[in-house]
């Protein structure tokens, strides 16, 4: 239920990371960063094949019954 949120973190997560290189930002908590901005593409990944295998089984229900 939580996946539409991945697109936050990959999102707010790369700009952070961008402001860290840039020196715009304290670097203390890049490694963390990092794993939210991964998470949060896992998440997007997740998300995407939840919606591929819905539309699948949504279109090989309505071609079974026709």
């Amino acid at each position: 239920m939580c996946q539409p949120l991945g697109i936050f973190a990959w999102v707010m997560g790369g700009s952070d990371l961008k402001a860290m290189a840039d020196g715009t930002m304290d670097p203390a908590g890049k490694d963390l960063t990092n794993i939210g901005r991964i998470l949060g593409i896992i998440a997007c990944v997740l998300l995407v094949l939840g919606i591929i295998a819905a539309v699948l089984a949504f279109a090989l229900g309505l071609a079974g019954a026709a």
